[in-house]
């Protein structure tokens, strides 16, 4: 990709990254590149060198009904908006919330949020 673009793999990384170290037309040219070969960053791979997602946790206790579901989808859009996407726990009975959060942490979520009735 950084060949095909004539630049270094660094500033591809600071492309798809979002730093401002890269030029206007540089990072226009570079995600023109991006969108051509159609790549997609690995996250896992991001995950581990950062020690940390773009994931957000999100623990929903209880039955999600029409008010909850509507929250979730305005917290998933947001997170959307801001280059996240969500990892998603629910636990009903008050005596599972401890494993539904533990299944969140091995994400290595960057955040919770918590939608509880």
């Amino acid at each position: 990709m950084a060949a095909s673009a004539g630049v270094s793999l660094q500033t591809v990384s600071r492309v798809v990254n979002g730093s401002s170290a890269v030029s206007e037309s540089t990072r226009e040219k570079v995600s023109q590149v991006i969108n051509t070969l159609g790549y997609r960053p690995n996250l896992a791979v991001r995950t581990l060198a950062v020690g940390q997602s773009r994931a957000l946790g999100i623990f929903i206790t209880g039955d999600v009904d029409f008010g909850m579901s509507s929250a979730f989808r305005a917290v998933e859009h947001a997170a959307r908006e801001q280059n996240y996407y969500l990892c998603v726990a629910t636990a009903s009975d008050p005596s599972r919330y401890g494993v539904a959060l533990g299944q969140l942490a091995d994400q290595r979520v960057a955040g919770y949020i918590v939608l509880a009735h």
